[in-house]
């Protein structure tokens, strides 16, 4: 391969699949042939440790703040890895589908309407797998500032603790905002689902198989 394929993970440490699933596409795509790096977001808290811990400390999070602890380390190291066609470097992150005590069965459905929309690119059962393949077919991507991000099906916790609300609320402008990012992987219910097994793994190998093969340019 002339360049090599490059993951970025835990830009949001609340998306755990997305972090776990990671590893294995990449072994798996390793298996035939090609070479895979993994970059780590060196940040190990998720939003809910950040904001604890400043409330802890009496600290206000401005929007402004938030915004950067939540984009700017996989933004900036996209930026700076010009050498590598965009094509080739994918963003791990996870999407909800249930409701939760910040959404409710109808907001929820509306949400997940607006991410067939606002992911341009599609799912993955229009790259490299089978069109009807239900696990596929819930795999959003979409291009952006020069990279791949691919968003992955999962079951959050649907309720934060009282007293983390609490803290999220005294800490947080607007926590509502930001109630996706608060709320965690609930893996146990995401694995029954099928989302985080061998078949996920396939569908995710063969998606990105598939664009960098055909050196897809979605862009163009």
């Amino acid at each position: 391969m002339e360049y090599p394929i490059l993951f970025t993970v835990g830009q949001h440490r609340n998306e755990k699949a997305a972090y776990m699933l990671a590893p294995k596409v990449a072994d798996e795509l390793r298996s035939m042939g090609y070479e895979v790096n993994i970059v780590e977001n060196p940040e190990k808290r998720n939003l809910m440790e950040i904001v604890l811990d400043a409330d802890h400390r009496g600290i206000r999070l401005r929007t402004n703040h938030i915004e950067r602890i939540l984009n700017d380390w996989e933004l900036k190291y996209g930026g700076r890895r010009r050498n590598i066609p965009p094509n080739h470097l994918f963003s791990f992150h996870g999407v909800s589908q249930n409701p939760t005590q910040f959404m409710d069965e109808d907001e929820q459905r509306e949400f997940l309407e607006e991410v067939e929309i606002i992911y341009r690119e599609g799912n993955f059962s229009q790259w490299g797998n089978n069109a009807d393949n239900e696990i596929a077919r819930r795999v959003y991507l979409f291009t952006s500032e020069g990279r791949i991000k691919i968003e992955i099906p999962e079951i959050q916790h649907a309720t934060l603790a009282p007293e983390h609300l609490e803290a999220a609320r005294r800490v947080m402008p607007s926590c509502l905002q930001y109630s996706n990012y608060l709320l965690e992987t609930d893996l146990e219910a995401t694995a029954q689902k099928g989302w985080l097994g061998p078949e996920m793994v396939q569908v995710l190998a063969n998606g990105i198989k598939y664009i960098v093969d055909n050196n897809i340019d979605f862009d163009s």
